[in-house]
């Protein structure tokens, strides 16, 4: 499976509770999901029940431009 389809999977997993799935940024309204080498980076609207993609990088860029 490519990396891509791997991400959009994990993002559908997550739909139902994103909380078993994204982890909080310290010091952010952020949250982050782990997908192999990658990091996608993203708002939780829990109230509505959405996620928002903002970013998807390698882990090793993801959080060069979020402080």
């Amino acid at each position: 499976m490519h990396e891509i389809e791997r991400i959009k999977e994990k993002l559908r997993a997550a739909q139902e509770n994103p909380m078993l799935y994204f982890e909080r940024l310290s010091g952010l309204e952020l949250y982050k999901l782990r997908v192999g080498k990658f990091r996608v980076i993203a708002v939780i609207n829990f109230r509505e029940k959405t996620i928002s993609p903002i970013s998807v990088k390698l882990r090793k860029n993801a959080y060069d431009q979020l402080k």
